[in-house]
């Protein structure tokens, strides 16, 4: 059985890469345009991502395009498949922007680099195979708003540790999970209502994984190849139990049965070795059909549960920033064999920095401390509630109590002396050291956008300075920045520097002289910027005489000559020239001095 199912996943995989390399080819026909490496489609005044050629290990993704918003990635777009885009395979994280509502089929698929990818609560559908065999996706946030987790989506994703499925999600589909070696825990929502065929197959590592109230039934190979599982629960709300659901499971010890269960697969479990007790209820379908074969390992539960919590202790308000520590008593008749500790928002969203799930190890029926140590909240109201499970099938919720995380108080000081210098293709940007900052955040003005955008994140307080480069000469830009001070994973901020106006310098002008007529000398000038305001021309008496400036030429992009008249004839004259480009502040960004030429008056 366990051959058959290897083989069969083994199939679904390489059809996945035919169908990779096939919607690739079909996809790439349909690009139209590109930017930064992204080529997109615009249809009804939305952008669609088609694909990705560019060489960014950590990739952004723009939230609009020509001022339309990014909502879709279509099918296959970064996919690491495709060998004529072979840089989407190094990919290392993506960050979906808040516009996106979309992500198709295999759009992740076979980026065997990729370790994080962080979405917004704006996405409501993902594709099949969308993450498949990306064997290095560790940390995975996903949307607030998504009800379905698609066929295959974390197939074979094999260095994946965790995911939190959000409240909204609905229902798994078939290989959701299935080769996910190094998962070791899951916690399905009460919302969570249907799972299909071997969703988490394979998954060697898999310890803990609560199977939702919600659920009816309990599918074929739920559990297939879970090596690591040791305890199952299954809840009330299920009535059947399907073939092959805990297969393999060769170190499952126990097995609790409720009595609403009414239909059991003979194969329900085979290969489960070690095996030593399987908990049903006096008289149940369970009971009933186990009892011949199952004689010997059968624990019958008859008394009903005392759960109840005692002398339970918690704060109603903590300054943000700062951990806290929850400890009381839970006892029952029976084992407790789970007690989930959690921390809700508002909108009864269980925070999962902020919770802990609890299996205790004695197999006595007595009093575990529950003592949890948590870590940073946003501010806001949040609410504790725990909730515990024990052997007679019994879930209680034992508490709920409302707290509120206030901020704290951190000073930021103001970034001061903010200046730049420039070249012709460079801009650097310097400040002072803001004492006690972790570090700074620079922000540019775009103009195609009409608002600031952060530029860079400066993660060390010693580094004032910030140098961009590979840019046209005399280009003006606005800056600001502001430094930030990180406590307990917290940023907290200090105010924005005034504006600062940059430009980087003009070309150098590349002068010649000649002097045609009496009294008279014609400065010219070329290898000038298109953004020049204007130039200086300066005069002495000799090379390294004193220069003074005769003339200002302020429409640069108009005017490329000066004739010096009244001048004496016979006599030598020392030019230098220099561009300028004025800011809106009025200030100038000088060019370098041109060489300085001479010639003789006629």
């Amino acid at each position: 059985m366990r051959k058959n199912i290897r083989y069969f996943l083994a199939l679904i995989i390489s059809f996945v890469i035919v169908l990779a390399i096939g919607g690739i080819t079909k996809n790439s026909s349909c690009f139209a345009a590109e930017y930064n490496g992204f080529e997109y489609s615009i249809s009804n005044g939305q952008v669609t991502i088609n694909g990705y050629t560019g060489d960014e290990l950590d990739v952004v993704i723009p939230s609009s395009i020509k001022g339309y918003p990014v909502t879709k990635l279509n099918d296959f777009c970064f996919s690491g498949m495709n060998e004529k885009i072979e840089n989407n395979s190094y990919i290392e994280s993506v960050k979906i922007p808040d516009s996106v509502t979309y992500i198709g089929s295999h759009a992740f698929n076979g980026c065997s680099n990729l370790e994080s990818v962080e979405m917004l609560d704006s996405v409501t559908y993902i594709g099949n195979n969308c993450f498949d065999m990306c064997e290095s996706l560790k940390n995975v946030r996903l949307s607030k708003k998504l009800t379905f987790l698609s066929t295959s989506m974390f197939l074979c994703c094999t260095s994946l540790e965790s995911v939190e499925i959000p409240k909204s999600v609905t229902g798994i589909g078939m290989f959701a999970f299935a080769n996910c070696d190094n998962l070791k825990s899951l916690d399905i929502p009460d919302s969570v209502s249907y799972i299909s065929s071997y969703p988490f197959a394979d998954c060697y590592s898999l310890e803990k994984v609560n199977i939702p109230n919600s659920l009816v039934e309990i599918p074929l190979g739920m559990f297939s190849g879970c090596e690591s599982i040791k305890n199952i629960d299954i809840p009330n709300s299920v009535t059947s139990i399907g073939p092959s659901a805990f297969y393999g499971c060769s170190n499952l010890e126990s097995i609790k049965i409720p009595d609403t269960v009414t239909e059991i697969d003979e194969n329900f479990i085979g290969d489960c070795y070690s095996l030593e007790r399987i908990y049903v209820y006096r008289d149940s379908y369970a009971y009933n059909y186990l009892i011949d074969d199952y004689r010997s390992i059968m624990i019958v539960m008859e008394n009903p549960s005392k759960l109840k919590i005692e002398n339970f202790n918690y704060p109603t308000k903590i300054s943000q920033g700062n951990s806290f520590t929850l400890k009381g008593t839970i006892s029952s008749n029976y084992k407790i064999r789970e007690v989930k500790v959690q921390v809700l928002d508002d909108e009864e969203n269980v925070m999962s920095t902020a919770s802990k799930t609890v299996y205790p190890n004695s197999y006595s029926y007595s009093k575990i401390d529950s003592g949890i140590k948590f870590g940073t909240l946003p501010q806001g109201y949040y609410t504790y509630r725990i909730i515990a499970r024990d052997e007679s099938g019994i879930t209680k919720t034992l508490l709920n109590k409302n707290f509120e995380v206030v901020k704290p108080s951190v000073t930021v000081g103001k970034v001061t002396r903010f200046k730049f210098t420039s070249t012709t293709s460079t801009q650097t940007l310097s400040w002072n050291k803001v004492s006690g900052s972790s570090g700074y955040e620079i922000w540019m003005y775009k103009v195609n956008l009409d608002e600031y955008i952060k530029l860079k994140t400066i993660t060390s307080s010693s580094t004032v300075s910030y140098k961009r480069s590979g840019l046209s000469s005399a280009v003006m830009n606005r800056y600001k920045v502001r430094a930030y001070k990180v406590v307990n994973g917290v940023k907290y901020y200090g105010d924005f520097t005034d504006e600062l106006q940059a430009a980087t310098k003009p070309l150098t002008p590349n002068v010649s002289l000649s002097s045609t007529l009496k009294g008279k000398i014609k400065i010219s000038w070329k290898n000038i910027s298109s953004r020049t305001t204007g130039y200086e021309i300066y005069r002495a008496t000799s090379k390294y005489g004193t220069y003074s400036k005769i003339k200002t030429i302020e429409d640069g992009n108009m005017t490329k000559t000066f004739t010096n008249t009244g001048i004496k004839s016979g006599k030598y004259f020392y030019y230098k020239v220099r561009a300028y480009r004025t800011l809106e502040n009025g200030n100038k960004v000088y060019s370098s001095y041109s060489t300085v030429k001479s010639i003789k008056c006629k």
